[in-house]
């Protein structure tokens, strides 16, 4: 049922579809061209512009973070509509350091008293803010950011996940690494080293993608140049 819905999707977009063998098609990805082929034997089927890792770090409280994309080969371990981003620690890292913020990493069971009488806690998968009887839920995909301090969500809090972050899909490459469409956000972003690590690309081409591969396509990250391959659809 899987390989004749992707032939139905493929044909939809005027693209060939793949057949049940994961290893009949590959990724190929460019770091110095930003640019992914979809490759299929010696033609490529899709071709479309990425963002990739920024080449750059981040040292804070001791430890080292590279914002790079690895190259080498990999392989698609998992493929994920709608992915929600669990924001890691790094992201609060990153911006109490650019902006000088003291960052404080919230623990469960403690109260966060506030310049104006208020005070966060967490309950169970929320943090709040408390006045008197009174208390609100801190909103999904803010930054909580008061008086000059950055509060890191305990994990797991509904505060740390971000829906649409990742666009609308995203094929997991294991180790953290992902292949993943693109907020209205960050539409800019595309063709130019401006991730984390993962392979950034606009929301209509990793749809496209989506429906085109199998768990188990091989794909290969270089920093060479352009594919040479036939070009049978773009």
């Amino acid at each position: 049922m899987l390989v004749g819905h992707i032939a139905l999707v493929a044909a939809a977009f005027g693209l060939p579809a793949q057949n049940g063998d994961a290893q009949a098609r590959r990724i190929e990805i460019s770091l110095q061209d930003h640019l992914l082929w979809l490759i299929d034997g010696s033609d490529t089927v899709l071709t479309a512009s990425i963002a990739a890792g920024r080449r750059d770090s981040l040292v804070y409280g001791g430890k080292s973070y590279i914002w790079s994309t690895p190259e080498g080969e990999r392989t698609i371990r998992a493929k994920r509509l709608a992915p929600v981003w669990s924001v890691p620690d790094w992201h609060y890292f990153e911006r109490a350091a650019s902006e000088q913020l003291e960052l404080v990493a919230m623990v469960r069971g403690r109260q966060y008293p506030l310049a104006d009488g208020s005070r966060l806690e967490v309950r169970q998968r929320q943090v709040i803010r408390v006045l008197g009887r009174q208390f609100w839920r801190v909103p999904q995909g803010s930054e909580l950011i008061i008086d000059g301090v950055l509060y890191m969500p305990p994990a797991g809090t509904v505060q740390r996940e971000i829906p649409g972050a990742l666009g609308s899909r995203a094929l997991d490459l294991g180790e953290g690494f992902l292949i993943h469409g693109t907020s209205p956000h960050n539409q800019t972003s595309i063709g130019r080293p401006a991730s984390h690590g993962c392979i950034r690309m606009h929301d209509e081409d990793v749809k496209r993608l989506y429906e085109l591969v199998n768990v188990g396509t091989t794909v290969l990250i270089h920093s060479g140049g352009s594919n040479q391959t036939n070009c049978v659809a773009a």
